[in-house]
Order: structure tokens, then C-alpha cells, then sequence
């Protein structure tokens, strides 16, 4: 993930209060140290900057990354994020609502540190260690606005992709994202009601901090449209080879209706790894086309297949390999499922060759 382009592009989050109070409060209640917390100044990549100061007077400085109702498909995605900013030399604590104990360990395995309003704990330093786990979740969720749920992220995914779509007529919006034209109202006013849409002197609508747009449509995906359109994972008859797979989609009669995604999508696109495993989008007929291509149900196979929420999620870009990828957009976003670093620089290559450029392109053409 670009830093940079992330410092250059943030505003302040509207954090809830109760979040960072109650986060505040445990470290607090630990008894350890004192606490002092400033909330981050616009155009700054994080939420604020904590520090710790111990009896002796020594202290620990830490930037806080804040996030809600953080889910294990969603950690993935954070996690990213996370390793990114550790990678620029900056300390980072998470700051949530509330993590259970299995999470609690992979994030504790991954050399995450964390704070919950429940009390859950973990700090790793040289000064102090604390490791808390199994307290019970003491607020209630929120639930995520309309616009992150399935239909408002089906939406919000083709004006990531095709950022000129925000000053486009209802009508062409919905008939493009294959939503109602009552969706399309909400979806926008809920965009703008949360700061993603701002409105020019013409009243023409314009998209703004995309970034944390991109991370909200990220998060959205994985954890309530993802599983939507999951079908099952298989594996190939005759233990065939995920390159025979791949000259089976280009010989086949379907092969306009397969959508490659995933690791072999992400591989197709940096050429830079061979990939283990494949999601595939079916645009139509998806049990006739998981028959004529021998794939066999299996919890552990490397093949996902997913149904799609529309012909735009098609990459239009002609690939010499004859397979038809989805757009780059759905193959980060599969890439960050997985802890797995081995996927980390193809999931960078494709954020800063494919997304970010499109995006700051929008950007420029504004001016």
C-alpha cells in the first residue's frame, strides 16, 4: 500500500468517542502506566498518536490504527495495512471494539499490538508486556451503514473503477451496477453523508478520499459481498494442474462467461509468481460450466468459485493469454484474504500499477 499517496490523500476519521474512551480506559485500569492520546491532524494516514509513560518516567510512542467491529475475514485486509506502516518504521497499535481470543492469537502471532473496549490486551515491549485474552464484549456492534451492505458495495465497486460513473445520471448507474434506481440514491446520499462524495459549486457530485473509500469497499467485500456470491471450492479431476485448468477456460465454449481472479489472476498481471490457488467468476451458468470444466467439490482444493454481481466487473483490458481476468480492483482484494506475505508484493505491484494509478488519474482530470 502507498504511504505516501495515503498521507497525501486522508482526512480526519469521525471516530466514535465511546471507542477511543473505552480503549483509553483499559490501558488505563492495567495500572502500569499513564496515557496520553491526541487524536490525529488532518491529512495524517493513521487515527492518532498514543503515548505511554511509565512509573520511572520512561516512555513508549505509538500511532493508533482505530477500527470497529473487526471480523477475522476483515483482519486480513487490516493486517496489510498494518504491516505496511510497521514497514516505515512506525509502531503501531490497534484500537477496536472488541477481539476474540482466536484472533487475539493471530494477531498476537503476527507481532500485532492491540486494545480492546472489553479489556483485551496485548502489548509487546521492552518496558512493559501484557497479554489479555477471554474478556467478554461489553458494547454492541454497530451495524455498517447501507451503502456497505451488498448492494451499496456492488455500486460503490464501479465508481472505484470507473470513477467518471459519480457525475453519471440514476438511470445509467443503475443499469450499469444492476442496482434499482432507489438503491442508487441511498447509496449516494449515505456516501456523502459519510464524506466520500462532496458536491461542487454546479451541484455536480464529485468522489473524494477514495482511499478510505478503497479500504471501506475492501472490508465490505470480504466480510458480507464475498461470502454472498460464494459457491464452494473444488479441486481438478485427475489431479490435473491449475495450468491445464487454465488452457481448459481458454478451449472452452464458456470461456467468455470465466472470469480469472485471485492468486492466478494476480500472477497473470505482475508475472511475477506461480500461483497455488485460482478464483473463478462465472457471469452465467455457473453448475453447466463447473461440469464442462471437471472441477469436483473439495474443501481443500485450490479452486474458489464465486458467481459475479455483474458483466463491469469484467477487467475490459485484452490479455494475450486468452483468459478474461476480473478487474484488478476484486484481485487485491482476494490477495488480502490471506496473511501470506508470499502474496504481499504481488498485492502491492497490482494497488500501485493497476488501482492507484487509475484513481489519481480521476484525480488529475478534475483539476
Amino acid at each position: 500500500m502507498d504511504i505516501k499517496g495515503i498521507i497525501m490523500n486522508r482526512t480526519v476519521k469521525k471516530l466514535p468517542q465511546r471507542l477511543i474512551d473505552g480503549c483509553l480506559k483499559t490501558i488505563k485500569d492495567l495500572g502500569c502506566c499513564k496515557v496520553k492520546f491526541n487524536p490525529a491532524k488532518a491529512m495524517e494516514h493513521h487515527d492518532g498518536r498514543l503515548r505511554l509513560i511509565g512509573p520511572g518516567g520512561q516512555h513508549i510512542d505509538y500511532i493508533v490504527e482505530a477500527k470497529q467491529a473487526l471480523t477475522g475475514s476483515r483482519a486480513g485486509i487490516l493486517l496489510y495495512k498494518i504491516k505496511a506502516l510497521q514497514s516505515q518504521g512506525l509502531p503501531v497499535l490497534l484500537f477496536t471494539d472488541y477481539i476474540h481470543e482466536k484472533l487475539a492469537e493471530d494477531l498476537r502471532k503476527n507481532k500485532v499490538e492491540f486494545v480492546d473496549v472489553a479489556g483485551n490486551v496485548f502489548i509487546d515491549r521492552s518496558s512493559i508486556y501484557v497479554y489479555v485474552i477471554g474478556r467478554r464484549r461489553t458494547l454492541a456492534p454497530e451495524r455498517p451503514t447501507r451503502a456497505f451492505q451488498p448492494t451499496g458495495l456492488s455500486l460503490i465497486f464501479l465508481l472505484l473503477k470507473q470513477p467518471a460513473a459519480i457525475a453519471w445520471d440514476y438511470r445509467k448507474i443503475s443499469s450499469t451496477a444492476g442496482t434499482s434506481l432507489g438503491a442508487v440514491g441511498w447509496v449516494l446520499r449515505d456516501l456523502r453523508a459519510l464524506g466520500f462524495i462532496r458536491l461542487t459549486g454546479k451541484g455536480q457530485r464529485r468522489l473524494v478520499n477514495w482511499r478510505d473509500l478503497l479500504e471501506r469497499w475492501e472490508e465490505g467485500f470480504v466480510e458480507r459481498l464475498r461470502p454472498k456470491l460464494f459457491r464452494k471450492t473444488y479441486r481438478i479431476a485427475g489431479e490435473k494442474s491449475l495450468d491445464q485448468l487454465a488452457d481448459a477456460i481458454k478451449n472452452s465454449i464458456d470461456r467468455d462467461k470465466i472470469l480469472v481472479g485471485g492468486e492466478m489472476g494476480a500472477a497473470l498481471l505482475t508475472r511475477d509468481f506461480r500461483p497455488a490457488r485460482v478464483t473463478l467468476h462465472l457471469l452465467r451458468e455457473p453448475l453447466e460450466i463447473i461440469t464442462r470444466l471437471q472441477l469436483i467439490p473439495d474443501s481443500q482444493g485450490p479452486v474458489a468459485v464465486l458467481d459475479t454481481f455483474g458483466e463491469f466487473t469484467k477487467w475490459e483490458e485484452e490479455q494475450p493469454n486468452g483468459l478474461t481476468l476480473v478487474d484488478p480492483l476484486l484481485i487485491h482484494s482476494e490477495l488480502l484474504i490471506s496473511h501470506s506475505d508470499r502474496l504481499k508484493k504481488a498485492a502491492d505491484d497490482i494497488y500501485k500499477n493497476y488501482i492507484l494509478s487509475r484513481l489519481e488519474k480521476h484525480d488529475q482530470n478534475r483539476r
